[in-house]
């Protein structure tokens, strides 16, 4: 597998990368129990909930990380990774955009064929960020939880035009990640149209954040311009077999109800969807007006 299908991953951000020492690696004396992160990464994990101090000389906070040689998975514990691994191994490490808390740590091993590759990426840097994209710093997803919460109290806008602006990929996906989070809260990550969704042991769910307007055609990355679906009707909204009429009740057109493969939908037909608890974040009805105008089959 090329280092670049290995790392380019939508479900996974940037990946930043460390070139271990002695002391991170099995080869070390004694009985160190980790990898040291250098202050230049430390933007690119959660913050801390406190600062150290003389009477609390160190912080915690604990993440889940998936643990590759190249693209074999080992564990969720450091250590076998951290045995195996020799002085000059690169360490690559990709935060997931679904779960903040989540990251996966990929160990690129001299004999590799990703070595050299990753070698040339990095030039004379013992870290930093392998190639040229920036990944979401911690400052920027806070930055994008504020803005969100502000326009909680301000009037909608449909569309973004700052989205047609020269911005930084960072930004993008620091609002993109805050709107997912935020609209699968505030529906209690259910599909607002069958009031499921299906969810895995260690928590992550089916359930999506869709913008109704979507972001290819502007759309704002505002709550209010977003549901909370399943796989499935997502899909089906995306693809105008469902739209929301104003009365907020599910719109099944006949031309899609005379395919049978579509008979599943219409048990939604006329049903009211489930909506925030919060109603300044209820979707906005210009937004369902432009879905039913420019997406729906009729």
């Amino acid at each position: 597998m090329s280092l670049h299908s290995l790392i380019n991953n939508p479900e996974w951000d940037c990946a930043i990368y460390k070139k271990l020492a002695l002391n991170d690696t099995g080869e070390a004396p004694g009985h160190q129990g980790g990898m040291v992160i250098p202050m230049d990464l430390r933007k690119f994990f959660p913050g801390l909930p406190q600062q150290a101090s003389a009477d609390n000389p160190t912080v915690d906070h604990r993440i889940i990380a998936d643990l590759y040689i190249s693209e074999s998975r080992l564990t969720e514990s450091l250590g076998p990774i951290r045995n195996i691994a020799r002085g000059d191994d690169y360490l690559l490490i990709q935060r997931n955009l679904t779960d903040l808390e989540y990251y996966r740590l990929i160990l690129i091993r001299q004999n590799s064929t990703s070595y050299e590759e990753v070698e040339r990426l990095a030039g004379n840097n013992r870290w930093g960020v392998l190639g040229n994209e920036q990944p979401m710093s911690e400052t920027q997803y806070q930055q994008a939880v504020v803005e969100e919460e502000t326009r909680e109290h301000v009037p909608f806008e449909l569309f973004d035009n700052e989205a047609q602006r020269n911005e930084a990929r960072s930004i993008r996906i620091a609002r993109s990640v805050v709107f997912r989070q935020t609209v699968r809260r505030i529906y209690n990550e259910s599909c607002c149209i069958c009031h499921t969704g299906l969810k895995i042991p260690d928590g992550f769910s089916e359930v999506e954040a869709a913008h109704i307007v979507p972001r290819r055609k502007l759309g704002s990355d505002d709550a209010r311009n977003g549901i909370s679906l399943c796989r499935r009707h997502h899909w089906a909204f995306d693809h105008g077999l469902l739209g929301i009429s104003d009365d907020r009740t599910i719109i099944v057109p006949e031309r899609v109800i005379e395919l049978p493969e579509n008979n599943e939908l219409l048990r939604y037909r006329d049903q009211p969807i489930i909506e925030p608890n919060n109603r300044n974040l209820r979707p906005d009805e210009s937004a369902f007006r432009w879905h039913r105008d420019n997406t729906l089959i009729i």
